[in-house]
This record gives structure tokens, sequence and C-alpha cells, in this order.
């Protein structure tokens, strides 16, 4: 069974949970998930989530970082949120390589969130 699923495709392979920006916003201040903004230091000093912790995603140590922002559990709920999606796609599929279990990607990314009128932060 577990061969078909692999083969035709299945829940288990599906990938990381896209989230909306609102929900993003809502459990990164619930305490349900970590808000992770995986954009480089120049973009994130132009605008980023209100909260968000900036991960670039080119940190040659990103993978022992996260782990670091998430206290050392492989299992926390970690949002991942970059410009408009992609970086948080290759973001998650490699901390999905290293062990991570929950991980959601930001749709849109701080574009939607802008978009969105949701609270920004600089600097």
């Amino acid at each position: 069974m577990r061969f078909l699923s692999r083969l035709f495709g299945g829940a288990r392979d599906a990938g990381p949970a896209r989230i909306n920006v609102e929900d993003a916003m809502h459990g990164h201040l619930a305490g349900a998930y970590l808000l992770i903004d995986v954009r480089e230091s120049a973009e994130h000093a132009e605008g980023h989530a209100d909260g968000a912790a900036l991960i670039p995603l080119s940190r040659a140590d990103f993978i022992e970082a996260v782990f670091d922002a998430a206290g050392g559990d492989a299992n926390r709920s970690i949002a991942l949120m970059c410009r408009t999606g992609a970086r948080s796609s290759r973001a998650a599929t490699q901390l999905a390589h290293a062990g991570f279990t929950d991980l959601k990607i930001v749709a849109g990314g701080f574009l939607a969130w802008r978009k969105a009128g949701l609270p920004v932060a600089r600097g």
C-alpha cells in the first residue's frame, strides 16, 4: 500500500501545507507556530511581518539556525515566509530532509502579507 502511495502520490508526498497570510499572522500571534522569514537581511530591513524571525535561506548554517529558533524541537510547528513563496518552498524541502515534521508555507509570501494590510515592521 505504501508503495502505491509513493508511486501515485498521496498525503505523505503532498509536502508542507500552504496557509494564507491571515492564518499565518493569527497562528504566530497565538503561539501555534514559529514564523520564519527566509529572505535576505536587506529585504527584511525594507519591511517584514512583525515578530517574524529572520533566518535567510542563504545562511550556511540555515538548518541549525532554524533548529535553535525552534528551541531544539524539530517537531515544532514552523511557518516559512519569503517574498512570494519560492524560497519558502526550497527552505521547507531542506528542513523536511533534515527531519523537521510540521512545516507550513505562507502562500504569496511577504507581498501577500503587505497587500492584505497586515502589520509590517521595518528595520
